[in-house]
């Protein structure tokens, strides 16, 4: 067994152990009222999103929605995005490179909700108004801008002084 996959075994037992089920409750919550009013609004539009748009595709909005998005996304993760970023005591006492730490973080970084969250919004607006392969690749765009925003609250929280921050 490799180090990584120990650490993950770990960090999925702790998971499983420490769930708080308000926080699921209110993610599902904030989710639910987000896709009915979505719902709602495409229903009582009468079906002409694209008419309203005043075209059939948002190739060209989704590059700018993104860029748009980049800084107020970074913002929300650097106020309430805290993951572990160095190893707690249990795992200190295990010869655990710090190599495999940072594989470990940038994998728990992959799946976290807070890289996610944005991704879920966007995916029924780019299915409603694009053609499927442009779908794919809008996707692609915003997980890894939500992704690298992710990481590198990560970074600056793992740093511990301002030089290595800045």
């Amino acid at each position: 067994m490799t180090m990584l996959h120990i650490i993950l075994n770990i960090w999925l037992n702790q998971r499983i152990r420490n769930i708080k089920w308000r926080s699921v409750a209110i993610k599902l919550y904030i989710y639910s009222v987000v896709f009915f009013v979505g719902w709602l609004t495409y229903r009582l539009s009468g079906h002409n999103f694209n008419n309203l748009l005043g075209r059939n595709d948002l190739c060209e909005e989704i590059i700018l929605i993104e860029l748009l998005l980049l800084f107020p996304d970074f913002i929300i993760k650097l106020l309430w995005k805290y993951d572990a970023t160095v190893m707690d005591d249990y795992l200190k006492t295990r010869p655990i490179p710090e190599r495999d730490w940072d594989k470990f973080l940038i994998l728990e970084n992959s799946i976290s909700f807070w890289n996610l969250y944005l991704l879920l919004f966007i995916i029924p607006v780019c299915f409603t108004f694009m053609s499927f392969g442009k779908v794919i690749l809008a996707i692609l765009l915003f997980y890894t801008g939500s992704l690298v925003n992710g990481i590198a609250v990560t970074c600056i929280r793992k740093a511990y002084k301002w030089k290595y921050m800045l």
